[in-house]
């Protein structure tokens, strides 16, 4: 028997590395492909860039005024890279990319916690890896992937203690937490939920309410701290409290509860979507628990009705995947945010970069963008699909949640049902977390966080479900397979077309300053190009040109022709989604002479 038991743990150990090296040369054989490669910034991250930048040059941490979080764990982190190989956006990249696999580790861990499942584990992994939204983003240096991959290990090891009781768990879990706070604010939901957990499962007393809200206050502390810090040696950023005021006007504004409503409904979808391989695993046990709970089937049918109601009515009002409403990341056209002045889009109602002491009395949809369509969109019929996709993972989901609520309020909470409390801890962290995001609104990337702690809630529960007969055959793994291969060849293609026009921009705009026929104060070359070059928190804005720190628009950096404008060059680029030849262009105003 004793010969049996250590034969069966070499085994699953030998399973387990064998998963991990399958998902490490599976994420690296995929990055060869896409060639995340080239010396430029991406999104937000020319501001944290430059955050390093200054911390490897001067030793000191003084961040842009465009940064909204604290930054000061990811920043050490780039600049550890840094020492041996130099500043380089190129470095900085590969140090998310680190995390990035950690990320995707833990995410097998922690299902791992919850699930016996290997290939459940497996799946989860993968799921996290080939989003689009987490992979397009490993290979940046934006912070929404090194917070959720430091918030995935302080989550494992607090659902670690919550089963052992161990002390070293609770430290360790305590230290990621604080980690994860000082990138970004939103990771105080994980000790504010660890608090609600622990006391469920052990009771009030006074040792136990200490351990309980110790992680927490420790992570308020230490924000508190640092922002006192960055406050009194005058390195606050200007944009640090951005996101409190958004959350203080979406509050006062209103028909707040319609769009809580409209951003709740958004996020599920999104959430249907992303995690639809893993839904459809659990499809069977669901429904047979729902089969067999009058009040379930009620609940269901009551449920199914509002919901169909609100997909047809948020069809139209353009709550679809992807969304115009939330959109960042993921675009009618593919991966990768459209930062140019004829292409870029945000949402009007998203305030974040409304603030009067940037742009002084404009807002941003005064500003002036073309919207034009020089980049070709994937067929409406795949978006459509899509979306029907993510209804029914929505609806799975939606039925998961229903029995979670039932097995919460109905399992006996004795002191050691430590089951009940991890399942409260991770689905309480997404609810904390998302409720600034579902009142403020928020942008597609933001959900990243949220994707491991939903499949973690959804794992914990499904472990409790009574197995079906056909459990464990293959066959039932073959359709979530076929789905993780699309999401595959969609975050691969995506992410390179994405790199394969910022490649094209960047030779570009190189070639056009480098030879001295413009400054960067004469470019519009995009979000990225100005703010890397000329970002001035005091900035304003004016109604005929970009928002972001446009001095002169006598160059202009597009995706296609621009009336007054005359093309100057072009740069070509291959692009797999679909496969086509397009280009970047080099524009100049028609009232100048090319010199």
């Amino acid at each position: 028997m004793r010969k049996d038991w250590k034969s069966n743990l070499h085994f699953a150990s030998y399973t387990v590395r064998g998963n991990l090296l399958f998902l490490t040369a599976l994420w690296l054989l995929s990055l060869v492909m896409v060639n995340p490669t080239g010396n430029f910034p991406l999104n937000d991250d020319w501001s944290y860039g430059l955050a390093v930048k200054q911390l490897v040059e001067s030793g000191e941490f003084r961040p842009t005024g465009w940064t909204s979080m604290p930054l000061i764990t990811q920043a050490l982190w780039g600049y550890l890279f840094c020492l041996p190989f130099g500043f380089s956006f190129e470095t900085l990249r590969l140090s998310t990319l680190t995390l990035s696999l950690l990320g995707i580790f833990g995410s097998y861990y922690l299902i791992r916690e919850l699930h016996p499942s290997r290939l459940l584990a497996l799946v989860v992994s993968l799921i996290v890896a080939f989003n689009p939204i987490y992979y397009a983003l490993s290979t940046t240096f934006m912070t929404d992937v090194p917070f959720t991959a430091i918030a995935i290990v302080a989550a494992i090891f607090f659902v670690r203690h919550l089963k052992q009781s161990s002390r070293v768990d609770w430290i360790i879990g305590t230290l990621f937490c604080i980690a994860a706070t000082l990138t970004r604010q939103l990771a105080l939901a994980i000790p504010i939920a660890f608090a609600v957990a622990f006391i469920l499962k052990n009771r009030f007393s006074i040792r136990h309410t200490i351990l309980a809200i110790a992680p927490a206050l420790l992570c308020i502390s230490a924000l508190l701290l640092f922002q006192y810090w960055l406050t009194s040696t005058g390195r606050l950023p200007a944009l640090y409290n951005a996101q409190s005021k958004n959350l203080l006007n979406a509050l006062e504004s209103p028909g707040i509860v319609f769009k809580v409503i409209g951003n709740t409904f958004l996020a599920m979808l999104y959430m249907g979507w992303f995690l639809l391989p893993m839904l459809i695993l659990n499809m069977k046990e669901v429904f047979e628990a729902v089969r067999n709970n009058t009040g379930l089937r009620l609940a269901l049918i009551i449920a199914t009705l509002i919901f169909l109601t609100l997909a047809i009515f948020a069809w139209f009002s353009g709550f679809h995947i992807p969304s115009p409403h939330q959109g960042n990341t993921i675009h009618t056209a593919g991966i990768g945010t459209l930062t140019l002045r004829d292409t870029y889009f945000l949402k009007p109602e998203f305030q974040l970069h409304q603030d009067q002491s940037l742009f002084g009395t404009l807002s941003l949809h005064d500003t002036y963008f073309l919207q034009l369509p020089h980049v070709t969109a994937l067929p409406l019929s795949f978006w459509v699909l899509m979306t029907i996709a993510a209804l029914i993972g929505t609806t799975i989901l939606t039925l998961v949640l229903l029995l979670t609520v039932k097995k919460l309020f109905s399992t006996s909470s004795d002191k050691n049902n430590s089951d009940q409390a991890i399942t409260c801890f991770v689905l309480l962290s997404v609810a904390i977390y998302m409720i600034p995001l579902v009142i403020g609104g928020f942008l597609d990337r933001y959900l990243v966080p949220v994707i491991p702690l939903v499949a973690a809630g959804v794992a914990s529960l499904s472990a409790r479900l009574p197995a079906l007969p056909d459990t464990q055959s293959l066959s039932r793994y073959a359709t979530p397979t076929f789905i993780i291969a699309l999401f595959v060849a969609l975050t691969i293609c995506g992410t390179h077309d994405y790199f394969a026009w910022n490649k094209a921009r960047w030779t570009a705009l190189n070639e056009l300053t480098q030879s001295k026929l413009a400054s960067p104060g004469d470019v519009d070359g995009g979000f990225e190009f100005n703010g890397l070059n000329l970002y001035d928190p005091e900035f304003r804005t004016t109604r005929d040109k970009s928002w972001w720190w446009v001095h002169n628009d006598t160059y202009l950096l597009t995706f296609g022709a621009v009336q007054g404008y005359s093309i100057v060059k072009e740069y070509p680029y291959k692009k797999w989604m679909p496969p086509s030849d397009a280009s970047v262009y080099i524009l100049q105003k028609n009232s100048h002479n090319f010199r």
